[in-house]
């Protein structure tokens, strides 16, 4: 969360993630609390790219990951949809770095619903072993991708589940974050 002193937030405070670092290019609210909803269960992916583009230059001078990795979907969801918002945000950011981008490196094993409606503790409890980490993160300084962060429970545990598969560093990359 934005703070007027360095170091971590009152939130991180309490409760540290597993990522290291958080960077939201845009504040969840407004506009864009409408559009990024509208876009994503709606079919239109292409607005993720223009809003990916309109966010690359947030992550100019962050520390350099080696690898960018796309909260996934479960396989059920992505069929509904017809694509993966979090692909699309981090194709695009991986472009703009140079930084491959890796979507198989981390997959969701279980459907999880969808989380909008459910508070923290129903969060945590649904995302339970929901997440799988090939091998190839060993060692490796990832930034993962996903659309908004809300709680962060998804970025949480799925950051958890990288560095439980050797992942060196984890930091959340979001196009918006509630505040």
């Amino acid at each position: 969360m934005p703070s007027l002193i360095a170091g971590d937030c009152p939130q991180c405070q309490r409760t540290l993630p597993a990522f290291t670092r958080t960077v939201a290019a845009f504040e969840y609210a407004g506009w864009l609390a409408r559009c990024i909803p509208a876009g994503k269960f709606s079919g239109r992916w292409s607005l993720f790219d223009l809003l990916a583009r309109e966010a690359a230059h947030r992550l100019d001078g962050m520390p350099q990951p080696e690898v960018i990795i796309p909260v996934p979907l479960f396989a059920r969801r992505w069929q509904e949809r017809g694509f993966n918002q979090s692909l699309q945000i981090a194709t695009v950011w991986s472009r703009h770095l140079g930084v491959p981008v890796e979507p198989r490196w981390l997959a969701r094993v279980r459907d999880t619903g969808h989380q909008l409606q459910l508070d923290l503790p129903s969060r945590q409890r649904n995302l339970r072993q929901a997440f799988s980490a090939k091998s190839a993160v060993a060692g490796r300084h990832i930034a993962l991708v996903d659309d908004v962060m809300t709680t962060g429970t998804t970025l949480h545990v799925a950051a958890r589940t990288l560095l439980k598969a050797g992942a060196r560093r984890v930091d959340a990359w979001v196009l918006a974050r509630t505040l």
